[in-house]
């Protein structure tokens, strides 16, 4: 499994902190996942920002796919729960979101 995640443990700093301190834990399933829209919206558009900015010059026989959703789900989103109730991942959030990501800088 550590071949899995050479590329990724290159191009994020603390990837290698994350499997350390979650290296016990249940891998996740990067197939099936759902929930609160505007919490899987947050969710996806980080995961493609992981792919395109730490994982678009993977040439490793590995995609990086389960070490970036893993690394993502257990570093960011842990605290999900809480979150969404403090009104976080509301509706208005995600289309500010949303219109970020269209508007370009």
């Amino acid at each position: 499994m550590q071949d899995h995640s050479t590329h990724l443990r290159g191009q994020i700093p603390d990837f290698a902190d994350y499997e350390t301190r979650f290296g016990d834990e249940t891998l996740l399933n990067c197939g099936i996942i759902g929930g609160n829209a505007a919490l899987m919206f947050d969710f996806i558009t980080r995961l493609w920002s992981i792919h395109q900015h730490a994982n678009h010059a993977n040439e490793t026989a590995f995609t990086g796919d389960m070490g970036a959703f893993n690394y993502l789900a257990r570093t960011q989103f842990n605290g999900q729960t809480q979150a969404r109730r403090s009104g976080e991942y509301g509706i208005q959030e995600v289309r500010k979101r949303a219109q970020r990501l269209l508007v370009p800088t």
